[in-house]
């Protein structure tokens, strides 16, 4: 009995320290404050443009301490970076960056659609297409 309630008490301890959160470690947030949306299907890698501008993002979010993500629209249109945005805006985003002329029509839809969002277009001018 008494090596019964030892190898229990052992389990009851090693489930509990698997439960604690290491010091120092930070869980994942669900939102972001800042997002950035690439405008080409596949991957940022390659696109220099967009790479530079989320270097630029991702160092200063970081030593500022602020959460931050991006965002591949699912295609290259006016319809799916809308949608894009509108995934962004739920998760949390307070800031968008846009980077390129391809932003350029949505960006108009969009602002109008979360005034409470600041809108960054790079390398383009807001216009009705």
């Amino acid at each position: 009995m008494k090596r019964f309630c030892s190898l229990l008490l052992i389990c009851l301890l090693a489930g509990l320290a698997g439960c604690r959160q290491e010091q120092g470690v930070q869980p994942v947030p669900e939102t972001f404050e800042v997002a950035m949306l690439i405008s080409d299907k596949g991957t940022m890698e390659g696109n220099p443009f967009h790479e530079l501008s989320w270097l630029g993002i991702s160092r200063y979010c970081g030593e500022q301490g602020i959460s931050h993500t991006w965002y591949e629209p699912q295609a290259r249109s006016t319809a799916q970076y809308r949608i894009t945005i509108d995934e962004a805006v739920e998760r949390g985003a307070r800031v968008i960056v846009l980077p390129g002329y391809h932003f350029e029509e949505v960006l108009l839809e969009a602002q109008d659609a979360h005034p409470g969002v600041s809108f960054v277009l790079l390398d383009g001018v807001p216009n009705n297409g």
